[in-house]
């Protein structure tokens, strides 16, 4: 429709028509019959009007919700990449923490001399005729020269009277002062 006609129907409708552009007038003048058409029998009443309204009106909501959904799909696809990128991080992080972990527990292991009752069980095994409890402690103590002598006597005199059975199945035995493992 032409300038004239909208002004024509601008006026009918008591909208504003003066100093405004074809766009602005058309909007104006839908805005308009949408309020009218609540009012009751308006659109039965204004045949025309109504023609007029669906012709400037049909398909703009179609392509506004068409338009609307590919804009909301296109950022729901973004939202999951940037999720699924994040998702990468917290993985490889996670990974990396994981290797730090086993690096360390590995490093620990290495690092990791036999400690002072795994030498008593060894002390133990590699005699035939026996040791002494003074003459294990003498060996801790050069083994472990950080440790105290009396600490590690009792600890010997623990694991000798049956620990080392019930904790690692083996049999101590004693004959007079001098112990050794069968």
């Amino acid at each position: 429709m032409d300038y004239a006609g909208l002004k024509e129907i601008a006026k009918r409708l008591g909208t504003k028509h003066v100093a405004v552009k074809k766009e602005k007038m058309l909007d104006n003048i839908l805005d308009k019959i949408e309020e009218l058409m609540e009012l009751e029998n308006w659109a039965d009443e204004n045949q025309d009007l109504m023609e007029f309204y669906e012709a400037n009106t049909e398909g703009d909501g179609e392509e506004e919700v068409e338009k609307e959904e590919v804009e909301e799909e296109e950022e729901v696809e973004e939202l999951t990449f940037n999720l699924e990128e994040e998702e990468k991080k917290v993985k490889e992080v996670k990974k990396e923490a994981d290797k730090k972990k086993i690096e360390k527990k590995e490093k620990k292991k290495q690092n990791k001399n036999p400690g002072v009752i795994a030498t008593i069980v060894t002390i133990l095994s590699e005699t035939k005729k026996g040791v002494t409890i003074d003459e294990i402690v003498a060996r801790l103590t050069k083994a472990f020269p950080e440790r105290n002598p009396e600490g590690m006597k009792k600890t010997v005199k623990v694991q000798i009277g049956g620990r080392i059975k019930k904790e690692k199945g083996l049999n101590v035995s004693k004959d007079d002062d001098k112990y050794t493992i069968k």
